[in-house]
Parts: structure tokens; C-alpha cells; sequence
């Protein structure tokens, strides 16, 4: 064993990595698709490992479309791949909203369930939420006294 004590730099912050970060999704054109409350999604993070093992057992015994290779899943098969997906960034990564656009101008409260309603019809939001959430770029910490811990 080597006495050396090795500095092993943060890549991220910690607090905002489990608490997570307030994203703004706005398309190309500027449109606004609602503030969301993203936690980070790093394989190395030992939050993120224990919320995919959480899942993974939720979802044991679900069924998924088998696509042999080369081919391309029929539309049916598509919706149910897509909403799968939707489903575990939900439950790996997004755990609150606000400012979200409704007919009524209201935001509805947070639900697992609304976010994956909304996040299927609004697959854009769903794909940039994703990329945000895997960057660990988005959950640096904030403040010189953070910096200064890292």
C-alpha cells in the first residue's frame, strides 16, 4: 500500500449533483418547453448507481420489444421503446417543474406521472433534458465557497 495521499479532483459538485439543477428547455426557435429540476446521470456517481439499481428492480419482469439487428422497430414497438425511456429519465434524473406551458397558463403539480405524459408528447424537452442531465459541466459548483471546497 503506497503511502502517498493522492488529491483526486471533484468533477462535479456533489450537493448539485443529488439535489440537482434548475434547466431551462427552449427549442432552436426559442420556444419554451418549462424549467425542470435535473439530477446528474454519471456512471461514476454513487447516487446515480443506487437510483438505476432502484429501477432496475421496479421494471424487473416488464416486457421490452425484442428488434432483431438491422432492422427498424414497427411504430407500435417505437411508442413503447420511447416511453420506456421517458420513464427511467424521469425516475433517474427529473424530479421537479415550473413555468410549464398549459393550455389553462397553470403549471400542474409534479408527478412521475404528468412528466412522463408530458415528456412523451414533448420528445424534444425529453432529449434535451437528457443531454443536460449527462453533462457534468451543468453541476459545478456555484459559489467561490464551494469552489474553494472542491
Amino acid at each position: 500500500m503506497s503511502t502517498i495521499e493522492f488529491l483526486i479532483p471533484r468533477r462535479f459538485d456533489p450537493t448539485a449533483a443529488v439535489d440537482g439543477v434548475w434547466h431551462t428547455v427552449r427549442d432552436e426557435l426559442g420556444q419554451h418547453y418549462g424549467e425542470f429540476l435535473v439530477t446528474l446521470m454519471d456512471e461514476h456517481s454513487l447516487d446515480y448507481k443506487l437510483r438505476v439499481q432502484r429501477i432496475a428492480k421496479k421494471r424487473e419482469g416488464q416486457e421490452m420489444p425484442v428488434i432483431p439487428h438491422g432492422q427498424v422497430p414497427t411504430a407500435d414497438q417505437q411508442k413503447v421503446i420511447d416511453r420506456a425511456s421517458i420513464e427511467v429519465l424521469v425516475d433517474l434524473s427529473i424530479t421537479d417543474w415550473r413555468n410549464l406551458p398549459t393550455k389553462s397558463g397553470k403549471t400542474p403539480p409534479f408527478t412521475r406521472e404528468l412528466a412522463v405524459e408530458y415528456l412523451t408528447q414533448a420528445i424534444f424537452a425529453a432529449d434535451d433534458l437528457a443531454h443536460f442531465a449527462r453533462n457534468i459541466r451543468n453541476f459545478q459548483p456555484t459559489s467561490v465557497e464551494e469552489i474553494e471546497k472542491n
